[in-house]
């Protein structure tokens, strides 16, 4: 009985395997890339409007999933001028690709103000700029070394770094002066981003998932907390410390339906690709005009979605045979 008892004990202990986490990392940022395009594209029907107008928490997930493979590959590589073009070809030609049918057909820039947009110098400077998340990931995909030499060398140094980020986060959602809101974006989301890199360095260490799950019931708590106001950021916030508990989830549900984890995986290999397609729809000026009847509006954001996601696989496709690496 004693045996059967410490048995039950170890399962509730460890209902989460990390590794997990790098078996379906691509079909993880399939699921997360397609919550924020819904999302964007927003639905009226209720049920389904109750699951993507949190698709914001979509984000919180990638940003844990970039820091996550960022260590693997520079575990797997240190070389710094191997790291730093790696990330530049992946995002940069797409971006200044892509962006250019949005800066020709959304916002009819000039050339200057194109390449102010695309460079990233607009959100940084509160210039020229049509979104938030790709400057922001470049940013932490620059300062990522930093965070790596972190990990190697004292682990209390890395949990202060994400305490105090946390902290410096919550203080700007209940003083909303602190910081504007798309830095905000940003500034929040750090914390899980280091999470990420923190949890690819205990895979790499064989460290049990018992912390982790610790840790998600906590979050769990916390969310509750923080959701429960009605402020908007404080909302955002509040996902952040959710992210644990939605990344198991999802593991469980790919782990257990192969359909899904096939097309998240091929989706989440196209995420850049359909993430700035799905934008080109978003900002162009004659879809934004439409008046769009009631009964037809989730019939018509649903072709939106399906048409972003195929037209990201397909240019994610046909930019690999010529640009990435």
């Amino acid at each position: 009985m004693k045996q059967l008892n410490l048995h039950k004990t170890m399962k509730i202990c460890n209902f989460f395997v990390l590794q997990d986490l790098s078996t379906y990392r691509k079909a993880l940022m399939g699921i997360a890339i397609l919550w924020v395009v819904l999302y964007h594209f927003g639905f009226h029907t209720p049920i389904i409007s109750h699951i993507t107008r949190f698709g914001y928490a979509g984000v919180d997930i990638f940003m844990f999933l970039s820091g996550f493979g960022l260590f693997y590959s520079m575990n797997h590589d240190s070389n710094l001028r191997h790291y730093y073009k790696k990330r530049f070809i992946r995002i940069f030609p797409t971006y200044f690709i892509i962006g250019a049918f949005l800066s020709l057909f959304c916002f009819h820039d000039t050339f200057s103000r194109y390449l102010w947009r695309c460079s990233t110098l607009g959100f940084w400077t509160n210039g020229v700029y049509y979104e938030w998340f790709i400057p922001s990931i470049l940013l932490l995909y620059a300062l990522f070394p930093l965070a790596f030499k972190l990990i190697s060398y004292k682990k209390w140094i890395y949990w202060l770094t994400i305490i105090l980020f946390i902290l410096i986060a919550g203080y700007s959602v209940f003083d909303p002066s602190f910081i504007d809101n798309w830095h905000f974006l940003l500034l929040y989301r750090i914390p899980i981003f280091l999470y990420g890199c923190m949890i690819a360095y205990q895979i790499k260490h064989n460290v049990p998932s018992k912390e982790y799950n610790i840790l998600t019931i906590i979050g769990l708590f916390i969310f509750i907390v923080f959701f429960l106001n009605p402020e908007l950021r404080t909302r955002y916030f509040a996902f952040t410390f959710l992210t644990p508990l939605l990344l198991i989830i999802m593991c469980f549900v790919l782990k257990n339906i192969t359909i899904i984890n096939k097309l998240g995986g091929v989706i989440g290999a196209a995420s850049l690709e359909i993430y700035l397609i799905h934008l080109i729809f978003l900002f162009y000026p004659p879809l934004k005009a439409l008046n769009i009847r009631e009964e037809y509006f989730d019939l018509s954001t649903s072709v939106l979605a399906l048409v972003s996601v195929v037209l990201g696989v397909i240019t994610h496709k046909l930019l690999s045979k010529c640009i990435h690496v």
